[in-house]
């Protein structure tokens, strides 16, 4: 059959990233119409031979050359997107958006590109906005949950992926995001009994085999950490034990020391107080002697120098 007869080759409007052009055996109720544009055509034909780097050299040229199909468009996003140029594919898909602002199918795989990209923030928002196009589409679903996690909003991602499990309870890649997020959420034990539903249809799955070992590791690391702290709560209460018995032993002798130390000081202040009222009986008797040698003011002023240096003297006070 010539691959390149429109009447088997057509294109579906809002189809999701994963495929453009399918043969006329493509569900009936499925809103479709035929490949009308000859360089489109070619286009998808060397895509479906594998030759996709071809097909979007092709597909500019037609562009460039003033073809202003929107199909064409559409097309090469998708080329972009299989050949990992998610930049271009983000920004073709955004011009359909343009255009038609609730294309389901663009506004889904702008959020796939926005993924691919790293931007998960931008491409869960995008995601949501396919939810609300159409509340049953899965894939948006789980591209809200998996933007989640990557954000390190487990909660939030956790109950994501369990509307996913609701909708579709078998669903592995549900199930994988939800093992994920339990195991970064350190609900070690949790994981690995996701973890070990998918094992039988994913026994050679790399990524799946170090995941399970991971949480295994954790929970045995759990274990052991529980039995540790056990173990330190009983030794603790040995220890608190020992302790309390040292403080009261040394309350004891607190008791002794304080009550030398109050003795001691009731000693000191009495030398203090001693000397303080016989330094007051001293300064009085001098005051006296030399009221009646001196009476005038002048006098009085070298009385008290001389007193406040017989003072210093006497006593060894400091300098002011």
């Amino acid at each position: 059959m010539d691959k390149t007869n429109d009447q088997w080759l057509w294109f579906v409007d809002n189809e999701l990233v994963e495929a453009l052009a399918r043969t006329d055996a493509l569900d009936a109720a499925s809103e479709k119409r035929p490949v009308q544009s000859p360089a489109l055509i070619k286009v998808l034909a060397l895509n479906m031979d594998g030759k996709t780097e071809q097909a979007l050299r092709e597909i500019r040229e037609a562009i460039d050359g003033g073809e202003n199909l929107p199909e064409l468009i559409w097309t090469r996003a998708h080329l972009e997107f299989q050949l990992g140029q998610f930049e271009n594919a983000l920004e073709d898909y955004r011009k359909i958006l343009e255009a038609q602002p609730n294309h389901k199918g663009a506004s889904y795989n702008v959020a796939l590109c926005l993924e691919k990209l790293a931007r998960y923030q931008e491409a869960g928002a995008a995601f949501r906005k396919v939810t609300e196009l159409d509340p049953n589409l899965l894939e948006a679903r789980l591209g809200v949950a998996i933007s989640e996690l990557h954000e390190n909003r487990l909660e939030e991602a956790l109950a994501t992926f369990e509307e996913c499990l609701h909708a579709k309870p078998e669903n592995e890649k549900a199930l994988y995001g939800k093992a994920v997020a339990l195991h970064r959420a350190g609900r070690a034990a949790e994981a690995l009994e996701v973890y070990e539903k998918l094992l039988p249809t994913n026994a050679s799955d790399a990524e799946l085999i170090t995941n399970m070992i991971a949480a295994a590791t954790a929970l045995l690391r759990q274990h052991v950490h529980d039995e540790l702290t056990r173990e330190m709560k009983d030794t603790g209460k040995i220890v608190e034990k020992k302790l309390s018995q040292l403080e009261d032993q040394m309350s004891d002798g607190h008791a002794e020391l304080r009550a030398k130390l109050l003795e001691h000081s009731k000693s000191v202040s009495a030398e203090i107080d001693k000397l303080r009222r016989d330094s007051t009986a001293a300064l009085n008797r001098e005051v006296e002697v030399l009221r009646d040698e001196k009476t005038d003011r002048a006098g009085l002023a070298d009385l008290f120098n001389e007193f406040s240096l017989r003072l210093k003297n006497k006593f060894e006070l400091p300098e002011e």
